[in-house]
């Protein structure tokens, strides 16, 4: 009876440890080296219930889209790219042909170069979140990344691409979701255009800059712009696209830009309207070796004070004034007349001695005539 007992007893134990390996194994942190074990790794994620980290071990080189991801997945690069063959960069194909693309949860993406697409490098589609921390994405036919609704956080992205950020609309369940980009850390880029829609119709987009983001993004009707943390302005597009800005805290009434003209040099600022210039770090305009700042006169030549509330676009220029060099002591050369006036106690014994001379002269003068 005790032999049956320990028999069912075991029975249990091992139910419960093969119900438990699963939940297990799910949140396992997956090396992958090519393109079919890249693309198995992505379908058990989906598969998943849990976060999967996917590590590469190599640069992987691949032919078609890879699957879409669906569930919380971070891919970590190492320092390592993904990369479309030769074939299906030049050939492409209809409807998503980006490398990779996030429909729901969240895509991670770390330490990893994305080159050779034939249309975009990542995509962030219908409640799909896109998180780029260490990415450099180059050498894509469309553009670096594209927003069909979704959600873009940039932390640390480097975009090497014609177009940067291709901004479109989709639709889940019969709802039209607005496509949001998030500035939370650094932005570079070469691109020629930074957003852009091909559609007659205006495309909504939302902009949210993170409080202490390193760079930030703002769209008016003419530029788009890239500010650091002081709001200087580090890059600067022509507006190629026709984007209706959805949140009213970023719209293009709500900030003006200050143009300073200084020494030969221009700095570019984006300011919310009516805060002053004394917000800002203008060190670099003021802190000018052998000038001394004064003050900035408008276009009008008018004195400006960094008091006054911006309400507009305005251009200054700062006037300086040449820094005074003191004057130094020198010593007088040893070859030159000394003409200071000889007062010390050598010279009273001179005259001391003449005065006794002159009367012992003057007492035997006299003793002689007596």
């Amino acid at each position: 009876m005790n032999s049956v007992k320990k028999f069912y007893l075991f029975l249990v134990m091992l139910l419960a440890v093969l119900l438990f390996v699963p939940n297990f194994c799910s949140a396992a942190d997956i090396s992958v080296t090519d393109e079919e074990s890249l693309k198995s790794a992505i379908q058990n994620a989906n598969a998943s219930s849990d976060a999967t980290t996917i590590t590469l071990s190599d640069s992987i080189t691949i032919s078609a889209p890879l699957p879409d991801v669906t569930k919380n997945v971070t891919i970590n690069g190492n320092g390592f790219k993904i990369s479309g063959n030769d074939q299906w960069y030049s050939t492409g194909g209809s409807g998503n042909q980006s490398i990779i693309t996030s429909t729901a949860g969240t895509l991670t993406l770390k330490n990893i170069r994305l080159e050779h697409g034939p249309k975009q490098g990542a995509q962030a589609y219908g409640n799909g979140t896109l998180v780029l921390d260490g990415v450099t994405i180059s050498d894509c036919k469309y553009s670096g990344l594209i927003a069909n609704g979704g959600i873009i956080e940039i932390k640390n992205l480097n975009l090497n691409t014609t177009v940067g950020i291709e901004i479109g609309k989709s639709s889940t369940n019969n709802i039209e979701v607005t496509p949001t980009i998030i500035m939370n850390g650094v932005l570079k880029t070469t691109s020629q255009s930074l957003l852009y829609q091909d559609t007659k119709t205006p495309s909504a987009l939302t902009i949210e800059n993170k409080t202490g983001s390193a760079d930030k993004l703002f769209v008016t009707e003419d530029s788009v712009f890239i500010t650091d943390s002081n709001n200087a302005v580090i890059y600067k597009a022509k507006n190629y696209s026709n984007i209706d800005i959805e949140n009213a805290d970023m719209s293009e009434d709500k900030f003006a830009t200050v143009t300073i003209h200084y020494t030969d040099k221009t700095m570019e600022l984006v300011v919310t309207k009516n805060e002053s210039l004394s917000k800002y770090d203008l060190s670099n305009v003021k802190n000018i070796d052998g000038q001394v700042f004064v003050h900035f006169v408008n276009s009008n030549n008018e004195i400006f004070s960094e008091d006054t509330p911006i309400t507009d676009n305005i251009e200054l220029t700062a006037i300086y004034k040449e820094e005074e060099t003191p004057v130094e002591n020198t010593q007088t050369s040893n070859t030159q007349k000394d003409e200071t006036p000889k007062t010390g106690s050598s010279n009273y014994l001179v005259h001391a001695l003449i005065t006794v001379f002159i009367l012992t002269l003057s007492i035997i003068v006299l003793k002689r005539k007596v």
